[in-house]
């Protein structure tokens, strides 16, 4: 009726996991990247323009780059910290990723931001898609700036790690 045809394909299986759109989503709000990358054959990603943030990643030596994901059904995972890559245009630049609501500095809406390592350039305005490889740690708050500054530089290690950087 409107052109094209259906192939039922038999189930897939990757090291005795049913491979399926819902267990995907599970594992994505669960924060189980690396399990959900391996299931879609891909890393999941977000996409979205950079916009002005608050500017705490400058004051603490780790400036970031706020997204605004303007698809409103994306789902994205729960709060942490994840290694990530960032394409832009043709450069892929490794980081770690924020996805939170910035306890420490009291914040109220959802965060989320990436700092690129070794990059230095204005991306206000630009298109960013961040590719989230593995989760590093939950969100928390610490007690002040300096305690989440040396949180993050411990972060910054296990992400450089695992991008192999």
């Amino acid at each position: 009726k409107f052109g094209f045809e259906i192939e039922q394909i038999s189930k897939q299986e990757i090291e005795d996991i049913a491979v399926s759109s819902s267990k995907v989503r599970l594992y994505l709000k669960e924060g189980k990247i690396a399990l959900a990358n391996e299931l879609l054959g891909h890393n999941y990603s977000l996409s979205g323009t950079v916009i002005k943030g608050k500017q705490i990643g400058t004051v603490i030596g780790y400036p970031t780059a706020n997204i605004n994901i303007d698809d409103p059904i994306k789902l994205i995972p729960p709060a942490g910290i994840y290694a990530a890559i960032a394409k832009f245009k043709n450069e892929a630049i490794k980081g770690m990723l924020y996805i939170g609501n910035r306890p420490t500095i009291a914040g109220k809406d959802r965060s989320i931001e990436m700092n690129l390592f070794d990059f230095n350039k204005d991306l206000y305005g630009e298109w960013l898609t961040i590719e989230l490889v593995r989760k590093i740690r939950n969100d928390e708050k610490f007690a002040s700036l300096q305690e989440m500054q040396l949180a993050i530089a411990e972060d910054e290690k296990s992400a450089r790690v695992i991008l192999g950087q």
